[in-house]
């Protein structure tokens, strides 16, 4: 069964991330997802454990760094405000992969109320 993800704006902003539901265990995920990502040279540089239930990676890649995050319930994050072309370019890689498919996010939904 494919991974599902939406490529939408943070809360409130304009910047874009990449929203996963790791169904079936966080270990077989990010392995899928890295191979994906594979043309990215993606490497996790450094691991911390905040509140002892979210976890924070910090990747590297060709396209530069961006932050991958997991929550207790196995929602995933990858975020990064200095190199959103990289996320584009993360998107592209995954919406060409069968294993993930790409659900079509509504942008107001995100936006503050005014």
């Amino acid at each position: 069964m494919p991974y599902t993800y939406l490529f939408r704006p943070v809360y409130g902003g304009d910047t874009l991330l990449l929203e996963f539901y790791a169904e079936g265990g966080f270990e077989d995920f990010i392995n899928t997802l890295f191979e994906v990502l594979g043309p990215l040279e993606p490497v996790i540089v450094k691991s911390e454990l905040i509140l002892q239930d979210e976890m924070l990676f910090t990747v590297h890649s060709t396209m530069g760094e961006f932050t991958l995050s997991k929550d207790p319930w196995d929602l995933v994050f990858i975020l990064s405000d200095e190199h959103q072309d990289c996320l584009h370019e993360a998107d592209r890689l995954l919406q060409l992969d069968g294993r993930f498919v790409k659900e079509e996010a509504d942008f107001e939904a995100y936006r503050l109320p005014e």
